[in-house]
């Protein structure tokens, strides 16, 4: 892999783990921390973006594997939904289902993202032959 490719791959890869540890971690934490965890979220799809970026630059066609990321990070909105309507509209939470389903879209996003960051490796070899490592 060239060297600038290397470097944005794993960069790719930090930003999968900072938003998916952050979209998992906002289920657990409470107000103060959650505005500081929801900003490394955001930070974390900003990187997404910029590396996107990069990699269009560079020629590769990356749609799919963004496209896939996205999807994962969707499957937390309802989760999201069902605790931020709890503060709009008042009702109970239940914190344990809420932890529960959390803790599974994470097992389940962590497996998924990590085939999909084989899948995208696999890719970036494909179109760059120096790529290797």
């Amino acid at each position: 892999m060239t060297e600038p490719l290397r470097k944005e791959f794993l960069l790719f890869i930090l930003a999968e783990i900072v938003t998916f540890g952050s979209i998992t971690l906002l289920q657990f934490v409470d107000f103060p921390l959650f505005l500081f965890v929801l900003l490394v979220m955001h930070g974390g799809i900003v990187l997404f973006i910029v590396l996107r970026k990069r990699f269009a630059k560079a020629g590769l066609a990356v749609k799919p594997f963004y496209q896939r990321t996205y999807l994962l990070l969707a499957l937390f909105l309802p989760i999201l939904g069902y605790a931020l309507g709890a503060v709009v509209f008042g009702y109970p939470v239940d914190e344990g289902m809420k932890r529960t389903v959390s803790l599974i879209l994470a097992g389940i996003a962590i497996l998924a993202s990590a085939i999909n960051t084989i899948l995208f490796r696999a890719h970036l070899v494909k179109r760059i032959p120096s790529i290797k490592a």
